[in-house]
């Protein structure tokens, strides 16, 4: 049997989770500057009026999406090395909002690539020592991120194929309710990248058809995206209602993940 820590309950968590309604103050609204954290309606960072602390708050959208992610940590922390997952130091049920350590200092993965990215447009092919570290750097996170994230998916699927999970923890996903949504949003952007049909060869097709299109791939006939989406929502809906089969990341990058420094070997903080 995997050595791993069986996740504790909601109620265990939430009681070792300080309320600090009274003792925050200076609260700075950083939402409206930024593009990401589509699940919190406001963050920025505030201080502890006790000790002067900085820290870093969300305001969650629904107390679902509250509970969603109080529950993602506590899911998840058994799986992933301490350093790399922000623990809530704090929570105000009444607003909704949760509170982490500020890392300050700190940057994105955003920032990174969209720092490459400046670089390498104003070099246009000219040698530059500064891009090609910056591409090592970004290399050796992509590496270490998918190789957390692969094995915090392994540990977790073979703890549950092992032991019993807790009755409560067997809806506490949010991905299932996001599913429709993301096959929606993703066949939208495609119709605003491409209004007259996707280019294919000499000619084109629309956005219906090419998620109805059997695609043939070295001499191979495959089924359509339609088809494969469809059985995705329905396995994982199934899943995701009555047992936990993996805990991971979905979304740990860009915006999601944190470093120290863009340096290669700098600590990895996923905070989403």
């Amino acid at each position: 049997m995997l050595e791993r820590r069986a996740p504790s309950s909601r109620a265990e968590f939430l009681a070792s989770t300080p309320i600090v309604t009274e003792d925050v103050t200076q609260f700075t609204n950083l939402k409206t500057t930024q593009l990401w954290a589509f699940r919190a309606t406001e963050f920025g960072s505030a201080f502890l009026k006790h000790n002067g602390k900085k820290l870093f708050w969300k305001t969650m959208k629904s107390k679902k999406l509250f509970f969603a992610e109080l529950d993602g940590y506590r899911l998840l922390h058994p799986f992933f090395r301490s350093e790399q997952l922000q623990r809530p130091v704090g929570i105000d049920p009444s607003t909704q909002r949760i509170f982490y350590d500020f890392l300050e200092g700190a940057s994105t993965v955003w920032e990174l690539y969209l720092s490459f990215l400046t670089l390498e447009a104003r070099m246009a092919g000219q040698d530059d020592t500064g891009l090609e570290h910056t591409a090592k750097v970004i290399l050796d996170i992509e590496s270490r991120r998918n190789r957390a994230i692969l094995k915090a998916y392994k540990d977790s699927i073979l703890f549950s194929t092992s032991n019993t999970i807790n009755a409560e923890d067997r809806g506490t996903s949010v991905m299932d309710g996001f599913l429709g949504a993301f096959v929606s949003d993703y066949k939208l952007s495609l119709d605003l990248r491409f209004p007259t049909g996707i280019p294919a060869g000499e000619c084109g097709c629309t956005i219906d058809e090419y998620f109805s299109y059997n695609f043939i791939i070295n001499n191979c006939e495959y089924s359509n995206l339609d088809n494969y989406t469809s059985i995705v929502t329905r396995t994982l809906s199934s899943a995701l209602n009555n047992t936990i089969l993996a805990a991971g990341l979905g979304d740990g990058r860009f915006g999601n993940l944190m470093i120290d420094a863009p340096d290669i070997g700098t600590a990895l903080h996923f905070i989403d």
